[in-house]
């Protein structure tokens, strides 16, 4: 098992105060041997300052000497993550976002997986679990176990990770040169940086044991924004990736539209109109940013 002292945990947040303090909860109590774990928390320009919630912490009794605040001009969530890493000299890192809670054991199951791909730099994907009620936040997670039993059918030749519950070793991600600057939004960046990844040689290693609770609670109109910005961030990938763009595999989208009803009957006729949403709101944000670009 890679040692705690080894980890830095790198969280990018932005003008989301309590979401991030229940996340840094979590983190605190991580449960992990050999050392306690770095937790670099970089405020991308929020408002207000991500310091304040972890002071508030400190206010209610937490032990918050291993957090680390930096804040930056607001650049996304790419160029935070980068600048988290930038700020740990600690040879193991891992990520979430500040809307998620990881359990107990989620560095440990990390740390052993780390330990027995340590010599291939590995990167390593967890489970985000959706944690909040409503239709909308169900979607959006059908949506990810879709991508999973689609992409990652063997768990050691994995193609896709969302950036939320990742872990790397420190030095591939600086040889990689981290994620793409280029993608302003929380969407399409990790599609680029697991491409880089995998085209280096270096394995992807699916660690479901890994989990964190996602609680991104979602409106309707917050899925139409979340899947539009996903449009948009396709965009940008297919322009950065050109020919290396990868494709999903044959029958995926006609899968995601017919499989809830085939698993549920007519009660799976919702859950169906908000794949056919999603796929409307992915076009109408891919449009967007290929021929007006960030002007809109």
């Amino acid at each position: 098992m890679i040692p705690g002292a080894d980890w830095a945990v790198v969280v990018p947040t932005a003008s989301r105060p309590d979401r991030l303090a229940e996340c840094l909860r979590s983190l605190l109590a991580l449960q992990i041997d050999g050392g306690t774990p770095e937790i670099v928390v970089v405020d991308d320009g929020g408002d207000p300052p991500a310091q304040d919630a972890v002071d508030a912490l400190a206010d209610n009794g937490y032990d918050i000497a291993a957090i680390r605040v930096v804040r930056k001009t607001n650049g996304g969530p790419a160029s935070a993550r980068n600048a988290g890493v930038a700020e740990t000299s600690r040879s193991w890192i891992a990520m979430t976002d500040d809307d998620c809670a990881v359990d107990p054991g989620w560095l440990t199951a990390f740390s052993h997986a780390a330990a027995r791909h340590a010599g291939a730099e590995p990167l390593l994907g967890g489970a985000a679990v959706n944690a909040v009620p409503g239709l909308p936040a169900a979607a959006a997670q059908r949506l990810l176990d879709h991508l999973h039993e689609h992409l990652n059918t063997d768990p050691n030749r994995a193609r896709f990770f969302p950036s939320n519950a990742i872990a790397m070793p420190r030095s591939a991600y600086l040889t990689l040169g981290g994620f793409s600057t280029a993608f302003r939004r929380a969407a399409g960046e990790d599609r680029l940086f697991c491409d880089a990844w995998r085209g280096s040689g270096r394995p992807l290693v699916w660690v479901p044991e890994a989990r964190a609770q996602h609680r991104h609670a979602l409106t309707f109109r917050g899925f139409w924004r979340q899947q539009s910005n996903y449009g948009r961030g396709a965009a940008t990938y297919r322009k950065l990736a050109e020919s290396q763009a990868t494709q999903m595999p044959r029958g995926f989208r006609t899968s995601m539209l017919t499989q809830p009803v085939r698993e549920q009957g007519p009660a799976g006729l919702p859950m169906v109109v908000m794949m056919l949403l999603s796929q409307a709101a992915v076009t109408s944000g891919y449009v967007l940013q290929r021929f007006f670009g960030e002007r809109r």
